[in-house]
């Protein structure tokens, strides 16, 4: 299967989020959600995630800049960095790419994709996954 990871889970829309990470808590990981980018830029400094679920459509600051944000705020130990949206064209992936995201996931996520990925994430501290 896959260790626990520390996930931080980045989404505006409150109850989704709030069941995706019920989901990935079930699956015996430590999920800390934040419903808003800036704040979750401080968190991911503080709590250096394993991995980062990060919406792309969100007010304040979209999910490209917040990556960008993370990965400088987090550069001794940068998390593996994944985009979860409902724009899922190339061109949207590629964008995703080139903002440092290292997976980009479908909205509504497939629990079997997700899985996939979890079992993908190496050990803290490591630059990304094989894309």
């Amino acid at each position: 299967m896959y260790r626990p990871l520390r996930i931080l889970l980045v989404d505006d829309d409150v109850d989704a989020a709030d069941m995706f990470g019920m989901l990935l808590t079930s699956w015996g990981h430590e999920v800390v959600t934040r419903y808003d980018p800036l704040l979750a830029i401080d968190t991911a400094a503080a709590i250096h995630p394993d991995l980062v679920l990060l919406d792309i459509g969100m007010p304040r600051l979209n999910g490209y800049d917040t990556c960008k944000e993370i990965r400088q705020s987090c550069a001794d130990r940068t998390p593996v960095m994944v985009a979860i949206s409902g724009f899922v064209k190339r061109e949207d992936r590629a964008r995703s790419r080139e903002a440092g995201f290292d997976a980009h996931m479908a909205k509504p996520v497939d629990p079997i994709s997700l899985q996939n990925l979890l079992s993908m994430v190496p050990p803290s501290g490591y630059a990304g996954i094989q894309r």
